[in-house]
């Protein structure tokens, strides 16, 4: 529901502020007066394109602000606020401004917005029967909706479009399935040789590091294993190692002095002695480090291959032993995958098919339901044309059955004259045609899901007395649907709003100057008087304005 509308500097109208009735509210004026111009500032709100044209000349900007009551919106233009992350409590404020370097700018409730977050949200909220161009009724979508509403349909179309989406949702999940098995099974073989590749290596992480190392090592150990050899050799070699040099010279020495008896070389033989200890231990720590940091060539080589090896999946798979490990657990992922495919794909087409046929169950309740609503909705729109002085006009609504996954088709077909062929009612030709239409439609529903704001232009213009009795009274029966704001010539139709606004052009320093005043009492008496008589002084329009108004 709109609760206010400000205005400044669009087009003539300076500064205007409008508070609105819940209820049936009534814009009338003079001719020319701008009654349209304040109305259509609405759609400045939400258009696509906004120019600097609109800006009242010798101003730099101007500005539109709607305050609409939050608790009224639609479920869905809640939904829209929540996406958008923007808070609301009590009141919805939507403006925005253009500037004269064409700049243009959203706020809502104070916050920088997308225009299309504005334009989705008042698309929900607001609905136009302006110019013909500017008729909501032409909306892609409003056939069905309205159609939904007449056949208390509303709930199972929105129950339809969520098991819609979620059929969807479950046919692909299969289709992905089903590929992801085809794909897997393709390379089947090929990823179990990598897994088996992988895992035969065994692989340990920080082993390529130990392993270079160890080549390093081994590099050394030769260089170092062959000069502990050699001096072994030279050691502990049986023609002319220091060992057997040192025994042969003992044995010599000893001989000697046992021969001679006078102990000659028992210091030297005592030396000698300590020597070959010191030589034996010496051989002995040699043989020691020989054998353990000695490699074979076979160990060696072993260490090469070993480094090969895990260079080369290294290379194929990531960089590095951990990448080879994750290669390897993703693999052997999908190999299960792979294993237990059947299953998946049974379930999810189980899961699919008992979606599906509730889907179809569901699509031929609501086709029926709307097939049924559609022949008492033509009937009723019809009868309400006739009274709106289209008697002759011929109105059907068309349900056209679509596939599983598509919408069911709705559309409005209209003819001005009996006995011709009916078209879509986008190419009715006149705007009066097709407020009027709109007006029979939405006065035909038993009641509306939500409380929207419905803004008629003239919708009674060129209508006679009586028929702009039967304009009043489908806006009066209205407003307990919807929120009604109606711009009107009938004197006949004003009476019955709930509140009555009178736009007025002046002349300000010497420039024309549009705004806006709420008329009551004696004030609303005149203009009600000067709509029927065009003089408000009119004694007897007076009365009858009285009148009207203390009936209504």
């Amino acid at each position: 529901m709109l609760l206010s509308l400000c205005v400044k500097n669009y087009k003539l109208i300076k500064d205007a502020y409008i508070e609105f009735d819940s209820g049936f509210n009534v814009i009338t004026g003079e001719t020319g007066s701008g009654k349209t111009m304040l109305m259509s500032s609405l759609l400045f709100l939400f258009a696509n394109r906004v120019t600097k044209d609109v800006i009242r000349s010798s101003s730099s900007a101007c500005s539109v602000t709607a305050s609409f009551d939050y608790a009224s919106l639609s479920q869905k233009a809640k939904e829209i606020l929540d996406l958008s992350g923007i808070e609301t409590e009590d009141t919805l404020t939507i403006s925005r401004t253009i500037k004269d370097d064409s700049r243009s700018s959203i706020l809502i409730n104070g916050t920088p917005a997308p225009i299309k977050t504005a334009r989705d949200i008042l698309s929900e909220i607001v609905y136009f029967s302006l110019q013909r161009e500017q008729n909501s009724l032409l909306i892609p979508g409003t056939a069905m909706k309205i159609t939904d509403e007449f056949a208390s349909a509303t709930e199972m179309a929105e129950k339809c479009a969520v098991l819609t989406r979620q059929c969807r949702e479950k046919r692909d999940k299969l289709e992905q399935i089903k590929k992801e098995a085809d794909d897997i099974n393709r390379e089947k073989d090929y990823l179990q040789s990598v897994y088996s590749e992988i895992k035969n290596a065994k692989l340990k992480i920080g082993e390529d590091e130990e392993i270079k190392d160890a080549l390093r090592s081994a590099k050394h150990s030769v260089f170092y294993s062959n000069a502990a050899n050699e001096a072994i050799r030279c050691i502990d070699n049986s023609d002319y190692g220091i060992l057997d040099g040192i025994r042969t010279s003992l044995k010599e020495l000893t001989k000697a002095d046992e021969k001679e008896g006078q102990g000659q070389f028992n210091e030297i033989v005592a030396d000698l002695e300590n020597a070959y200890t010191y030589v034996s231990l010496s051989l002995d720590k040699l043989r020691a480090w020989d054998k353990k940091h000695k490699l074979s060539e076979s160990d060696i080589d072993a260490l090469s291959e070993r480094d090969s090896l895990i260079s080369s999946l290294k290379r194929k798979h990531g960089g590095s032993i951990e990448a080879v490990i994750n290669r390897m657990n993703e693999v052997k992922e999908k190999l299960e995958l792979s294993d237990d495919s059947v299953i998946r794909i049974k379930e999810a087409e189980e899961d699919y098919k008992q979606c599906e046929t509730e889907l179809v169950s569901l699509k031929e309740q609501l086709y029926q339901k709307r097939k049924a609503a559609a022949l008492s909705l033509s009937k009723s729109v019809e009868e309400k044309l006739a009274n709106l002085e289209m008697s002759s006009s011929v109105f059907e609504v068309v349900i056209n059955k679509k596939d599983l996954f598509e919408k069911d088709e709705v559309k409005f077909m209209f003819s001005a004259n009996k006995g011709e062929k009916t078209d879509e009612i986008a190419h009715i030709s006149s705007g009066g045609e097709l407020s009027r239409l709109y007006l029979a439609l939405l006065s035909s529903l038993p009641y509306m899901n939500d409380k929207i704001t419905i803004v008629f232009d003239e919708i009674d213009s060129g209508l006679g007395g009586k028929t702009g009795s039967k304009v009043r009274d489908y806006l009066v029966s209205l407003k307990n649907k919807a929120q009604i704001i109606a711009v009107t010539h009938q004197g006949i139709v004003a009476p019955g709003a709930d509140k009555h606004i009178k736009v007025i052009k002046e002349e300000q320093e010497g420039r024309s100057v549009v705004g806006a005043k709420q008329l009551e009492g004696e004030e609303r008496e005149k203009e009600i008087a000067r709509l029927m008589a065009g003089d408000e002084s009119e004694n007897e329009a007076l009365e009858l304005a009285r009148s009207l108004l203390n009936n209504r």
